[in-house]
C-alpha cells in the first residue's frame, strides 16, 4: 500500500469515527433521561416525602418524590419547553417554577442563558433556592411572588406540602381533592420585569396564565416576547376565554400552536384533568 493510499484510508477511519462520536453524542443525553427516568420510577416505593436525589448530574432537593419524578418526565424526556434561541445567552422568564427543574433544563440547553423565575409557595420557594445553590447556577434571579394583574396581597390555596399546584383560584384545591393550606402572599406585574427583549417566557401559575397574558398585552409588553408557552386548564364551560387569550396573541402579531391533548403537565399529574399547551411565536421571529 503507498502512502498516498495509507493517508487517504486514514481520513476515511477518522472521518466515520468522528460521524459516529457526534451522533452517540446526540443521543446519549436522551438516552441518559430515559434511564434515570425508569430508575426514579423505580423507587416510587422506597421514597414518598421530602428528601435529596442526584439526578443526572444535578443534586436535586424535593418535597415529594413523585412529583420530581413526573416533572423530570415532563421537563427533561418530554422536553416539554424546549425551545430554539436565536443567540446563546437568551433571556428567559420562568413563571411557575416550582423546585428548579424547569431551570435546571433552560440551564443545561443555554448555559448562559440568563433567567428569572417566580414561585409564590413558600416551601417550594426555598426548596427552589437550595437547588439554585448547590446546583451552582449563574445568571439566575427568583422571586418569592405571585403574577397577577395588580401588586398587592392575595390568598394563595395549597397542599400541605406546597409543591403541587398552589394556585390563587379559590376552589381549586378542593376540586383537586386535597386538604390545603392558606398563604397571604406578595403579587406583582410580570411585565415590571420586562425591560429588553425576552427570549422565551413560560407560563405554568395554574389558572391565571390568562389574567398574566392580559396583563402583558394591557402594558405594551407582550410585544417585546419572541415566544412563549402557556398551559389553557380546560373546563366544561370556559366562557370563551380560551378564545379570548388566542385573540390577544393575533393582535399581538403571534403565530401560536395548540396542542389539545397533554397530559403531561405538573397540574395534569396530579388532577388527572386536561389542559391545552399553547406555543405561540412572534412572526417577525418564525
Amino acid at each position: 500500500m503507498t502512502r498516498k493510499m495509507e493517508q487517504i484510508l486514514t481520513m476515511i477511519i477518522l472521518a466515520i469515527f468522528f460521524n459516529i462520536a457526534f451522533q452517540e453524542e446526540l443521543l446519549s443525553t436522551d438516552h441518559k433521561s430515559v434511564q434515570e427516568s425508569s430508575r426514579l420510577k423505580q423507587m416510587w416505593d422506597t421514597r414518598k416525602n421530602a428528601g435529596t436525589e442526584k439526578v443526572l448530574d444535578y443534586q436535586i432537593d424535593y418535597l415529594k418524590f413523585n412529583i420530581l419524578s413526573g416533572l423530570f418526565d415532563l421537563i427533561f424526556v418530554d422536553e416539554e419547553y424546549f425551545f430554539q434561541a436565536d443567540n446563546e445567552s437568551p433571556v428567559i422568564l420562568d413563571c411557575g417554577s416550582n423546585i428548579g427543574m424547569s431551570i435546571l433544563y433552560f440551564k443545561k440547553l443555554y448555559p448562559k442563558a440568563k433567567i428569572i423565575g417566580f414561585e409564590p409557595a413558600p416551601e417550594t420557594f426555598k426548596t427552589l433556592k437550595r437547588n439554585i445553590e448547590q446546583n451552582h447556577l449563574e445568571d439566575v434571579v427568583v422571586w418569592n411572588k405571585a403574577l397577577h394583574k395588580t401588586k398587592g396581597h392575595l390568598t394563595l390555596y395549597s397542599n400541605f406540602h406546597g409543591s403541587e399546584g398552589a394556585t390563587l383560584v379559590k376552589g381549586w384545591t378542593k376540586t383537586w381533592g386535597i386538604r390545603g393550606q392558606e398563604y397571604k402572599i406578595e403579587t406583582c406585574l410580570l411585565s415590571d420585569f420586562i425591560n429588553e427583549e425576552i427570549d422565551f417566557i413560560k407560563l405554568d401559575i395554574e389558572g391565571v396564565e390568562g389574567i398574566v397574558l392580559e396583563e402583558l398585552a394591557s402594558s405594551g409588553k407582550l410585544r417585546m416576547i419572541k415566544q412563549l408557552l402557556f398551559e389553557y386548564h380546560r373546563w366544561e364551560k370556559d366562557n370563551g376565554e380560551f378564545s379570548k387569550l388566542l385573540k390577544i396573541l393575533d393582535d399581538n402579531g403571534f403565530e401560536y400552536q395548540v396542542d389539545p391533548g397533554q397530559n403531561r403537565s405538573l397540574s395534569t399529574l396530579l388532577k388527572q384533568e386536561k389542559a391545552w399547551i399553547v406555543r405561540a411565536y412572534r412572526k417577525a421571529q418564525r
